[in-house]
This record gives C-alpha cells, structure tokens and sequence, in this order.
C-alpha cells in the first residue's frame, strides 16, 4: 500500500557565475521564500481546537462545558477517516481534504448559541 503525500516545490533556472544573468540571479531569488509547513498530529489538533471550544463553552450550563474535547476529538475522528478513505481519484479529483475543513466544522459548531443548546440530549 503506498502512501500519497502531497508536495509543492518551487523551483528556478540556476545561472552560472560566467554568464550575463548571474547579476539577475540574485535579484530573482531575492523575490521567492522556501516555506516548509507540516500537517498537524492529533494531538496538536486536539489543543487548538479544544481549546476554542472550551473557551466558547465557558457560557453554557454545567452540562456542557465538558463537551469541548469531545467534540473536537470526534471531529478529528471524523476527519482523519474522511481523509483516509475518500481518496481523491481522476473521477473526483475534488477529493482533496485539509485542516480548514476540520475548522469549518468547528467554526459551525461555534455558532451555537446557550439559549437553543441547554443540555446533552437532543430533542
């Protein structure tokens, strides 16, 4: 089984030091960065993401305080099995999926306000 991961290079001609361009050379590559960002664990995800929610949830009533880490735990859950068998394909290239999805989740349950969500149980 073999694993997918997805990259983007940046890349330029590298001039020699006898050719006309070399004096260029250094004002081109003084226009582009190299910028490495690894995804998050699950642990760092957990943090940040528990975290907003924990915050949001200091208004609610007592029996809802304790869901933050919950809920952000089953939203990676849930994200990590997205990402896992909805694999993009030539069909459905659009199968591409990343932490902002995981955070509009959030972002949705965000919005919920203490007068509509009182309890644990749903009506």
């Amino acid at each position: 089984m073999s694993k997918c991961v997805q990259r983007s290079h940046l890349t330029k001609p590298a001039f020699s030091g006898h050719c006309k361009h070399a004096q260029q050379d250094t004002y081109v590559q003084a226009c582009f960065s190299l910028i490495n960002v690894t995804s998050p664990n699950d642990a760092q995800l957990k943090r940040i993401f528990g975290s907003l929610l924990n915050l949001k949830l200091v208004d609610f009533d007592d029996v809802m305080k304790p869901l933050g880490d919950q809920i952000s735990q089953g939203s990676i859950e849930v994200y990590r099995a997205v990402v896992k068998e909805l694999l993009p394909t030539p069909a459905k290239s659009h199968y591409l999926f990343n932490t902002r999805d995981l955070a509009k989740i959030i972002q949705g349950v965000m919005q919920a306000t203490k007068t509509f969500y009182d309890n644990q149980v749903s009506d």
